[in-house]
């Protein structure tokens, strides 16, 4: 192994921590309104120690986690969540493939912008993504990986319900570990019955299942494709997009379904098949463009191919094409063709999170006002 893979993920967590600094300084919650319903929710719990899901079906770990830091205010919260994004760059490490050349492309995924984003803003993307990719390094790393990996996966899916996607992944590569169906069926149940025991309090406030039911589940066909396409884009931008279209065009006789890579495969068609039925918010994608990421790193590509990645998809956090204009971010009505550049994500974010931020205490009031309103007769969408 060289130097500059040995210590690839120290040296982007200097990149990250040299960009975090603004928005640690800025000690702002985040640009999403999710992130003022997190914070919201956890102020309830802190206060009034009640539990009030965010939003359907709720994120109690991530919104325990965040209510047991809000004496170290705003910062003390970032700061944390700064530290998983360290700690998916020391998991992602040991995942990526080190018998390829594969440094710039590992460069790529970690410095993308709606990973950075995420990992800047106090909502559960990260957190619940650190989970799950620990659960998958213990349970292909260790020699008994079982109790390590029902802990971790417990551990994501409090955080993010929809990570349960890992666990299907997980169960299949124990299967493949020859445990014995007796003690693959047990860890399932167990597993099952921690996911009532956590989400037992959602679903008796909804009085029923509802407390699954998501918003904006009703678009039209059209508006559901163009929107899960447009979104792809986002993650990487659009010169980004375009050069993994290349790759995968060009590597296309390279790619081969093994038993290293199904779980990866499984886990990447899974989450989009989920993120097709509600095509919002980008951050849904990461465990999604990790997969992806995860099974580039199986197969050789070309320094130059690398670094075009690594270049394109880095400077999409500072400038950015688009294609076209919305008039709503993440829940638009009305869209037209617009190609043009205009400020890069990353920055967009910052902006954006100081508008909200000039007036933080009153969106916080409304935040809580809203989780309060949602829950009182039923779930949100009961």
């Amino acid at each position: 192994m060289n130097i500059i893979t040995k210590y690839r993920q120290y040296c982007v967590s200097f990149i990250q921590l040299f960009l975090f600094v603004p928005f640690y300084r800025q000690g702002f919650i985040g640009a999403d309104w999710d992130s003022y319903g997190s914070y919201a929710s956890s102020f309830l719990i802190f206060s009034e120690n009640i539990y009030l899901p965010s939003r359907s079906p709720g994120f109690p770990l991530f919104e325990y986690l965040v209510s047991s830091l809000i004496n170290f205010q705003v910062r003390g919260v970032l700061l944390v969540m700064f530290i998983f994004l360290v700690g998916v760059n020391l998991i992602t490490h040991k995942l990526f493939d080190d018998k390829k050349e594969n440094d710039f492309l590992y460069y790529a995924l970690l410095l993308s912008p709606i990973l950075l984003i995420s990992s800047f803003s106090i909502i559960d993307y990260v957190v619940g993504l650190f989970f799950s990719l620990a659960a998958i390094f213990v349970i292909k790393n260790l020699e008994k990986p079982e109790f390590p990996f029902l802990v971790l996966m417990l551990l994501s899916s409090a955080t993010r319900l929809s990570n349960a996607i890992f666990f299907i992944a997980g169960i299949y590569i124990l299967h493949k570990k020859d445990l014995g169906a007796k003690k693959v069926s047990l860890i399932t149940l167990l597993y099952l019955l921690g996911l009532l025991f956590i989400y037992y309090p959602a679903y008796n406030l909804a009085g029923g299942l509802c407390f699954l039911n998501l918003t904006n589940t009703d678009h039209l066909l059209f508006n559901r494709v163009g929107r899960y396409i447009y979104k792809q884009i986002y993650l990487v931008g659009f010169f980004g997009f375009f050069g993994l279209i290349y790759v995968l065009i060009k590597n296309k006789n390279n790619f081969k379904i093994s038993e290293s890579n199904f779980p990866y495969i499984l886990i990447f068609i899974l989450f989009e098949i989920s993120f097709m039925r509600l095509p919002t918010e980008e951050g849904h994608m990461l465990p999604s463009l990790f997969m992806f990421f995860l099974i580039l790193s199986q197969i050789e590509i070309s320094k130059q191919v690398q670094i075009y990645l690594l270049i394109s998809i880095f400077l999409s956090n500072f400038i950015y094409l688009d294609l076209i204009k919305v008039d709503v971010p993440n829940h638009a009505n009305n869209v037209e063709f617009s190609p043009g550049i205009s400020r890069g994500l990353l920055l967009e974010d910052y902006r954006e999170r100081a508008i909200k931020g000039s007036k933080a205490n009153y969106h916080i009031d409304n935040a809580i006002n809203q989780v309060v309103n949602s829950w009182s007769n039923g779930g949100p969408n009961c």
